[in-house]
């Protein structure tokens, strides 16, 4: 989402996870839809913002199983103090990850 709503990168509403993403998911509507039932309430119409909800709710390994579209993400987990980088199973979109100094 090119708009301010998209801007990145973005926190999710608890502030559990901040994501970094290039992409676009297909099938996002059918997700928020899901997440709508789960209780979610959105601010934005981006798909950044559902993936986000997707992964308090499901997890991030689970999201990526449900989620069809080409993306290249980075997601901080602030609980888990972990970050997962990923991208969709067709290589779409590129992901690269560089060692810098120290």
């Amino acid at each position: 989402d090119p708009s301010d709503a998209g801007r990145q990168p973005m926190s999710s509403a608890s502030g559990r996870f901040e994501i970094i993403y290039n992409g676009e998911i297909y099938d996002f509507p059918e997700r928020r839809r899901d997440l709508e039932i789960a209780g979610h309430r959105f601010r934005t119409g981006c798909d950044t913002e559902v993936l986000l909800a997707a992964f308090e709710t499901w997890g991030v390994e689970s999201t990526l199983r449900r989620i069809d579209g080409m993306f290249a993400f980075a997601v901080l987990d602030r609980d888990e103090d972990r970050v997962t980088l990923a991208r969709d199973r067709a290589g779409q979109k590129p992901l690269l990850l560089a060692g810098v100094g120290d």
